[in-house]
């Protein structure tokens, strides 16, 4: 279910989904309640469910997949970088082409450029209020033209 794939606190690799006459069953392996009472809750706000049956299992042992869990910090990240560029380059203060943008673990890393320290602090800060960013880094630098 894609509603899954869109949760940042779901493992949509974990969860095994099959429908029939508007009801859902979930099956799969969780770490703890709170993700199965999760998965459920948004299973039930799929438009056309008209019965959820959670049959998620919880291990708190259970260790998410390394390699699935990678790609998915690998693709959040690149999300993130997406939507500050995006912020970046729609603002016109701001000079977005003059600034790298990359993301790892959700701290963006911003290099470039900039013409006045008020413009960097508003590329700082836009940064910051972007959704998932945890925290931001920079090397910035001013040219005074």
């Amino acid at each position: 279910m894609t509603t899954f794939a869109l949760s940042e606190h779901l493992n949509p690799f974990t969860i095994d989904v099959n429908v029939n006459n508007g009801v859902v069953t979930l099956t799969g392996m969780l770490e703890n309640d709170i993700e199965s009472d999760l998965a459920g809750e948004l299973a039930k706000g799929v438009k056309g469910v008209k019965k959820v049956d959670n049959k998620l299992n919880v291990n708190p042992e259970a260790k998410r997949d390394t390699e699935q869990s990678s790609f998915l910090h690998f693709v959040e990240d690149a999300n993130i970088t997406a939507r500050v560029k995006s912020r970046l380059l729609l603002d016109p203060n701001t000079h977005g082409l003059k600034i790298h943008t990359t993301t790892k673990n959700g701290v963006v890393f911003l290099e470039g450029e900039l013409n006045s320290d008020i413009e960097a602090d508003l590329v700082r800060q836009i940064a910051r209020n972007t959704k998932g960013v945890i925290d931001v880094e920079d090397k910035l630098t001013i040219t005074n033209k």
